[in-house]
């Protein structure tokens, strides 16, 4: 069964906040914040994602991932795990507005604004009702985080 195909262009990136474009199965979907992108990549090293990592303030590497919908004991809901990520655990997609919402996750809106995403909330339900179905399915779920 082919995978339900999430992909990040992470189109915008400064210190302490890197912003994307979401698309499900090659549709725009909506957008993203997540912390400032450091230069990581899927093929790095753990010890080279050690030196560069500030905890809680970066961006999982570049790459494509696995993802689950499993539960959260940290929000005691269903929730996308982002799995396989060398020197990250804990790697969820939820709802939130700003970089200062996240410690590594993926953050989801419908809307762009200067400092990240809007109506999050929205978006989130949404992604989820698609990431349910797909996982109920027994289709997998993939995300792919790459630059423009």
């Amino acid at each position: 069964m082919e995978p339900l195909r999430l992909e990040v262009v992470r189109d915008e990136r400064q210190p302490g906040l890197a912003r994307g474009l979401l698309s499900v199965d090659g549709v725009h979907f909506g957008y993203t914040c997540e912390d400032e992108d450091r230069g990581l990549d899927q093929t790095d090293t753990l010890a080279h994602v050690k030196l560069v990592k500030v905890p809680g303030r970066t961006a999982i590497p570049l790459g494509t991932y696995p993802v689950a919908f499993t539960w959260s004991p940290k929000y005691k809901r269903m929730m996308p795990l982002v799995g396989s990520v060398t020197g990250f655990q804990g790697i969820r997609i939820h709802s939130g507005n700003t970089a200062a919402d996240t410690e590594g996750c993926l953050l989801v809106g419908k809307t762009r604004t200067a400092t990240g995403v809007g109506s999050s909330r929205l978006a989130i339900q949404e992604l989820y009702t698609l990431l349910q179905a797909a996982t109920d399915a027994g289709r997998p779920i993939t995300i792919t985080y790459r630059l423009p």
